[in-house]
């Protein structure tokens, strides 16, 4: 736990302000859960050094956010925002200094990190930085962008799919992100990302759909000898 308490007194004290570090060691303890390969503490850190730079209004709640957003990671589950927006909740509570209303804004931003859209008309400019730094691996160096999708394809397979069904829905996956107007949510994020992820996200996709096509390929020859 060296590593973790050093980390823990290099944050802004007005991040920790009322936190004990059981906080920061349950959490943590979360993210050494087997079959994790992107989504790891790792990941906390780095999006908590991003918003070390990143404007926000309470970055004590943009920290919480962060650090608990995916406390609870099975993959292919559809519960883990909110089995993980519950534990922070109700490890947050037993710390006085959190106010009702700030538990509520922690707890919104972790739901919103499942889907990663924002509602027309959502003026929080602090759940709009949990999304973008969240989502700032896309605009990430194209190496640092390959690991990500590497740890999320071993995630996944064998795990919870096969290999050619994960790239289906990777292929959805990238063409949503790809058809939205900006992937990012705050002036911050379009100027720092938005041109990088997409064009991270483009190559992607057409590395995806060519390997489909080269094994559409191969297996409509193979049909074709069979029927033959």
């Amino acid at each position: 736990m060296d590593d973790l308490s050093r980390w823990i007194s290099s944050l802004p004290a007005q991040w920790v302000e009322g936190c004990s570090d059981s906080i920061f060691e349950s959490a943590y303890s979360r993210y050494q859960s087997p079959g994790r390969f992107y989504h790891t503490w790792d990941h906390v850190v780095a999006s908590v050094e991003t918003l070390r730079t990143f404007p926000c209004d309470s970055g004590r709640s943009v920290f919480l956010a962060l650090l608990f957003h995916d406390a609870i990671y099975i993959p292919g589950s559809r519960d883990n925002e909110k089995a993980s927006a519950e534990l922070a909740s109700r490890l947050l509570r037993q710390h006085p200094s959190l106010q009702e209303k700030e538990l509520a804004e922690i707890h919104r931003m972790i739901l919103a990190t499942e889907g990663h859209r924002v509602d027309e008309g959502e003026i929080s400019r602090d759940l709009r930085a949990t999304l973008d730094i969240d989502m700032s691996i896309l605009g990430a160096p194209w190496e640092q962008y390959c690991a990500y999708a590497d740890g999320v394809r071993q995630e996944y397979c064998p795990a919870v799919t096969t290999r050619s069904r994960f790239v289906v829905g990777r292929i959805a996956f990238l063409s949503k992100v790809l058809a939205s107007r900006t992937i990012f949510h705050t002036p911050e994020g379009i100027a720092r990302w938005e041109r990088t992820a997409r064009e991270n996200v483009a190559r992607e996709l057409r590395t995806l759909q060519s390997g489909q096509s080269v094994l559409w390929r191969a297996l409509t020859a193979v049909l074709r000898r069979v029927q033959g």
